[in-house]
């Protein structure tokens, strides 16, 4: 939405949540943090209805829970950044890949791979098929499906 309309909306509110989610689990229980170290620092929850209270526990310091929350947003904006670069330098192919959604609302692997490849021929002795690390690849079967909103 922010490339090709130029705004943010709520659309993307789930994956925001999502994304989040995720770096506070690789901060806070998979020690995945440079700067807060590998160490476990989310408490197992519990059910509500077993006794536990709705407010959350921690046995860290308010400057720890600064850190973590620092590097939540650190990890969120830096892969944001990289999303947002991604996007514009395969613009064109992020435009061909949403008309061919929208003509066949599916594409296979095959089409997905044929379309962000490379035009030029690439010399076999190169390695891997694609050496552009933004460009991920996709498994044989892979399809993307186009989500019809109702």
């Amino acid at each position: 939405e922010e490339i090709i309309y130029d705004e943010r909306t709520t659309g993307a509110g789930n994956d925001l949540e999502r994304a989040t989610e995720m770096a506070r689990k690789m901060v806070t229980e998979w020690g995945m943090s440079e700067k807060v170290g590998p160490i476990r620092l989310a408490q197992k929850e519990g059910a509500v209805f077993l006794g536990k209270d709705m407010s959350s526990r921690t046995d860290y310091s308010e400057a720890t829970s600064l850190e973590i929350d620092s590097e939540i947003k650190e990890i969120i904006v830096n892969q944001y950044n990289y999303a947002i670069t991604l996007l514009k330098k395969h613009e064109q192919a992020l435009h061909d890949l949403a008309n061919l959604l929208l003509e066949n609302e599916t594409v296979n692997a095959d089409e997905l791979d044929k379309l962000l490849s490379p035009t030029e021929p690439k010399d076999p002795n190169s390695g891997s098929k694609n050496d552009d690390p933004s460009w991920g690849g996709f498994n044989q079967g892979t399809t993307i499906a186009l989500k019809s909103i109702k």
